[in-house]
């Protein structure tokens, strides 16, 4: 009711719901790069995604009033960035299992 009522209200609440998640992720992400053992290709990964979702929201914090239309793009890019690292994220599992699996001793 209340965004029908007051639409402009609920786009700011949104929008700043939307920067708040993006600037949380963004950091978690960051801290993520330094806390495990990874590769450099991997932390690499991590942080520029952390980046990405830091600049986002800061873009979203400083103009609010962007607009749906604005939003919608600037979150789909962001969508973008954010799935295809994801996607080679989760390959370079998938090979570190793989590899990790290969030695193993057999058991009896």
């Amino acid at each position: 009711m209340v965004a029908l009522a007051r639409p402009g209200i609920a786009a700011l609440a949104l929008t700043v719901w939307i920067a708040t998640w993006a600037l949380t992720t963004g950091a978690m992400e960051t801290a993520l790069a330094f806390q495990r053992d990874e590769t450099a290709g991997e932390r690499t990964l991590y942080l520029l995604t952390g980046t990405v979702s830091i600049v986002f929201a800061f873009s979203l914090f400083v103009r609010p009033d962007i607009g749906a239309d604005s939003l919608a793009t600037v979150f789909g890019l962001f969508g973008l960035v954010y799935g295809v690292s994801a996607v080679f994220a989760s390959f370079e599992e998938r090979r570190r299992r793989h590899t990790a699996s290969r030695h193993e001793p057999a058991r009896a």
